[in-house]
C-alpha cells in the first residue's frame, strides 16, 4: 500500500511541475500578445520616464529573458512587485487578502458537501414522482439564474427589504453569510444529484441486499455501506467544484465589495497591473492543481482499502 501511495504522490508531483510550466508559458504569452499596452504606460507623456519604468521592471529586456524569469519566479513563488502599488510585493498582497477569500471559499465547500449529501440522500428516498419533479424543477431554476443576478436579488431581499444582513463589506461575521450561501447553491445541487444517483445504484447492489437479509440495522446500512460509498465519487469532483467556487468568488467579492483575492484580481486586470495579474493567475492555478493532486491521492487510498475489503 505504501509503495502505491508513494507512486501516486510522485506522479502528482510530476503533474504539478508540468502543469505549472504550461500554465506559466500560456499565461505569459497571452499577456505579451494581448492587444493594447498591458503595462499601462500610455498615460505617461515623458519618454525618459517611460524608459526609466521599463528599465526598473526589466520591460526593456528581450522577450525570452522575461519568459525565463517568469518561469523562475513561478517555481520559486516570487511574483515580483505591483506596478500600481509601489513597494508592495505580490506575495504580500496574497498573504494579506487570502484569509478572507479562504474563509468564504472553505465555508462554501463545507456547506456544499453537507447540504449536497443530505439533500441527495433524502431525494433518493422519495418515491413519489410529482415530489421529485418539483424538487428537480427548483434545482433547474436555481442553476439557471446567473450568480450575479442571484446575489443582487438576495442583497435586495435580505439587505434592503428585511435589513437583517449587510450587502457590502465584511464588518463582522454576518458579512460572510450571503456570499457563502450564494456560492454554495450550485455546488450543493450538483453534489445532491451526484449522491442521489450513486445511492440508488448502491441500493441495488448485492452486498446491500445481503446486509438486509442478515438483518443489519437500517441506520448501519445507511451510514456504513451506502453513504460511505456514495461520497467517493464526490471526492472525484471536489477539485472542479472548488475551481468553480474560486471563479464564482471573483464575481461575488466584487458585488459585495469584499477585500479578498477575487476582487483584487479583477481590480488588477482593470488597472493592468501585470505582476499582480500574473502572480494571482499562477497562484490560483497552483492551488487548484494541489487540491486535485491531494484528491487523487485520497481517492487512491480509498480505492486501495476498498480492494482489500473486497478480497477479504
Amino acid at each position: 500500500m505504501l509503495i502505491k501511495i508513494l507512486k501516486e504522490i510522485l506522479k502528482n508531483i510530476l503533474i504539478i511541475i508540468v502543469s505549472l510550466f504550461f500554465i506559466s508559458t500560456i499565461t505569459f504569452f497571452i499577456f505579451e500578445f494581448i492587444p493594447g499596452d498591458m503595462y499601462n504606460l500610455d498615460y505617461i507623456k515623458n519618454e525618459n520616464v517611460i524608459k526609466n519604468i521599463r528599465e526598473k521592471y526589466e520591460l526593456d529586456k528581450p522577450i525570452y529573458v522575461r519568459y525565463l524569469k517568469t518561469l523562475s519566479n513561478t517555481f520559486t513563488l516570487d511574483f515580483g512587485n505591483s506596478f500600481i502599488n509601489e513597494g508592495r510585493s505580490v506575495n504580500e498582497i496574497i498573504k494579506e487578502n487570502l484569509p478572507i477569500s479562504a474563509v468564504i471559499g472553505l465555508s462554501a465547500v463545507v456547506i456544499s458537501l453537507i447540504m449536497g449529501i443530505f439533500i441527495g440522500y433524502k431525494m433518493s428516498e422519495i418515491e413519489k414522482k410529482n415530489e421529485r419533479n418539483i424538487i428537480i424543477f427548483m434545482f433547474i431554476l436555481l442553476m439557471s439564474i446567473p450568480t450575479f443576478v442571484l446575489a443582487i436579488i438576495l442583497q435586495y431581499v435580505f439587505g434592503v427589504c428585511l435589513r437583517i444582513l449587510p450587502v457590502s463589506g465584511i464588518q463582522n461575521i454576518s458579512g460572510y453569510i450571503l456570499p457563502i450561501i450564494i456560492l454554495s447553491i450550485s455546488p450543493s445541487i450538483f453534489i445532491a444529484r451526484l449522491v442521489e444517483r450513486k445511492i440508488k445504484e448502491i441500493r441495488k447492489s448485492d452486498y446491500i441486499i445481503a446486509a438486509k437479509v442478515r438483518g443489519i440495522n437500517k441506520n448501519t446500512i445507511a451510514f456504513k455501506y451506502i453513504l460511505k460509498n456514495a461520497i467517493t465519487p464526490v471526492l472525484s469532483y471536489l477539485a472542479p467544484i472548488i475551481a468553480n467556487l474560486i471563479v464564482g468568488s471573483f464575481v461575488i467579492e466584487s458585488i459585495f465589495n469584499i477585500p479578498g483575492l477575487g476582487r483584487y484580481f479583477i481590480t488588477s486586470v482593470t488597472n493592468r497591473d501585470y505582476p499582480v495579474v500574473m502572480g494571482l493567475t499562477i497562484f490560483f492555478s497552483i492551488l487548484l492543481i494541489a487540491i486535485t493532486s491531494i484528491m487523487n491521492v485520497i481517492i487512491s487510498i480509498i480505492d486501495y482499502k476498498g480492494d482489500i475489503i473486497g478480497e477479504k
